[in-house]
């Protein structure tokens, strides 16, 4: 049995003998944990990563410490995966350099391993972090490194690069290895959460009608051996949003209609892997956000707002006259973020170039059906969905509620804590 040491969480002593009972009790139980960190920070914020576990009387306790904060630590990004069970959280921020490896079915046992480095190519390349199973077997995490080939000049107003894939396993102490460029089309991901401050890594898709959908690699496509539906516009443009084993989803800039005094839409195209058919969804909101959790998905609705949308020279100036301020702006100053007491979530939306209703979506792979959820509350989103059990935040709140066979039932609250105020990523754990 481990000891956790004590920790403090909003007034109260959580002490080693405490927890320790708690576990024991718990052991036949099933037990929601809870990630808490900021993701996609990219050089703002160096905030850590912390998983904790909630008891059956709503408390909150700390399981693991996944990554520091204080300056020159942070994370870059946080990776989940509920097929694999697995979370990975890349650490610190900027230029990552370890990952911890958090497993689904051993949450107290975190894992942390060097992402390794490779000193022919300049940089990481941002926001193209994957997990990824190439055709060796085994799952790895795979970021795309780049070398600047011919620098930019009068003469060449745009350098010229190369990109190289690159990958770390997780499940051995095997180095960083490069990986042969048609393996990209092996990425999986279940989505990203979708918030203020989630700038999610979609792999770029060229999308044509009734033709494979292809990613891109040094400017090159490759076909992922899945064709898009007739439905589908084209688009040099589009993002794979969802690659899992129950379902692919993407979507593209053609196919989001922007409303700069309500609620726009998007179409995000959905194959089943089971029915064998594509469905095309629209949702409301341009810049809505989809993450999966089996065979539902999960929408945050969100609506790009009006300067950001690029004019029709393809740019966009801030306009401070054409702001809207996301709903639930108490509740996010009061949210405030870890190690920084001066900040708190609500500078996250306010730098955002979107606005959040606080509504959410589900929809069912199995039924096509599709769900509502009206929070009232910008930051808000689904957590997990385990069978028709809806596990959702609002602030620093965590709600439960279930999915019935038209509606989300009420959910009830199983949470509060200033410490679980940016959760966005849970999982279950039967002891």
């Amino acid at each position: 049995m481990s000891i956790i040491p004590t920790r403090v969480i909003s007034g109260l002593i959580v002490a080693q003998w405490m927890f320790a009972q708690t576990a024991i009790d718990s052991r036949s139980a099933t037990v929601l944990y809870l990630l808490n960190a900021v993701s996609g920070n990219g050089l703002i914020f160096d905030s850590p990563a912390t998983l904790y576990s909630v008891d059956t009387g709503g408390q909150v306790h700390l399981v693991d410490d996944v990554a520091d904060g204080g300056s020159g630590n942070g994370i870059d990004f946080a990776l989940a995966d509920y097929d694999r069970r697995i979370i990975v959280v890349a650490s610190p921020k900027t230029l990552p350099s370890r990952v911890s490896i958090i497993s689904m079915d051993q949450p107290a046992a975190v894992v942390v391993k060097a992402l390794g480095t490779a000193t022919k190519y300049d940089r990481f390349s941002p926001s193209t972090a994957c997990l990824i199973e190439p055709s060796v077997g085994g799952l790895f995490i795979a970021q795309v490194l780049i070398r600047t080939l011919v620098e930019a000049s009068p003469a060449h107003p745009i350098p010229e690069m190369e990109q190289q894939l690159v990958a770390t396993p997780l499940s051995s102490d095997g180095e960083l290895q490069t990986l042969p460029e048609n393996e990209k089309v092996r990425c999986r991901t279940s989505g990203y959460f979708g918030t203020a401050w989630d700038h999610p890594p979609y792999l770029p898709l060229a999308v044509r009608p009734n033709e494979d959908l292809s990613v891109y690699h040094n400017g090159r496509r490759l076909p992922v051996g899945l064709q898009a539906p007739p439905t589908a516009k084209q688009s040099l443009d589009g993002a794979l949003e969802v690659k899992t084993d129950a379902a692919t989803v993407f979507t593209s800039q053609e196919e989001r209609v922007f409303d700069p005094a309500g609620l726009g839409t998007s179409v995000h195209h959905i194959y089943s892997n089971s029915a064998k058919h594509w469905n095309s969804l629209k949702v409301p909101g341009s810049d809505s956000s989809v993450r999966a959790f089996g065979k539902w998905l999960a929408f945050v609705v969100a609506e790009r707002q009006a300067w950001a949308v690029p004019n029709a020279t393809g740019i966009a100036r801030y306009d401070p006259a054409s702001e809207r301020f996301s709903l639930g702006p108490a509740g996010r100053l009061l949210n405030k973020l870890p190690g920084h007491p001066e900040a708190s979530v609500n500078d996250f939306f306010g730098a955002s170039d979107k606005w959040f209703p606080g509504t959410l979506l589900c929809y069912s792979l199995e039924t096509g059906r599709l769900y509502k959820l009206e929070t009232g509350q910008g930051d808000s989103e689904i957590l997990l969905i385990d069978g028709s059990d809806i596990y959702y935040r609002v602030n620093t709140s965590v709600f439960k509620g279930k999915i019935g066979a038209y509606q989300i039932e009420p959910g009830a609250r199983i949470a509060e804590d200033p410490a679980i105020g940016n959760a966005h990523w849970a999982f279950l754990f039967s002891h």
